[in-house]
């Protein structure tokens, strides 16, 4: 029994950090670019964004060039002739 309270809260301790929410900071980015790079929850796959007309693509990137892709998520202009870095997510 005591073995089971001992043990119980030490494998709590251990299994907190585990469910924690992703702490790694997002890196800062030159406003006034025209295209800017967002991570995802998924370590290979980013967003890239551009900033004056807000259309979206997903970037997939690997150690093989088979696994490397861009494939378009809005490709509708939110606005036209617009400067850049207006647009961010």
């Amino acid at each position: 029994m005591k073995r089971t309270l001992v043990l119980l809260p030490a494998v709590l301790l251990f299994a907190i950090p585990v469910f924690t929410q992703d702490t790694i900071p997002e890196p800062t980015q030159n406003t006034h670019v025209p295209y800017r790079i967002f991570r995802s929850q998924n370590v290979y796959t980013l967003l890239k964004l551009d900033t004056s007309t807000g259309e979206v693509w997903q970037v997939q990137w690997g150690a093989d060039s088979a696994y490397r892709w861009i494939e378009p998520i809005n490709l509708k202009p939110l606005a036209e002739g617009a400067k850049a870095g207006r647009f961010t997510l």
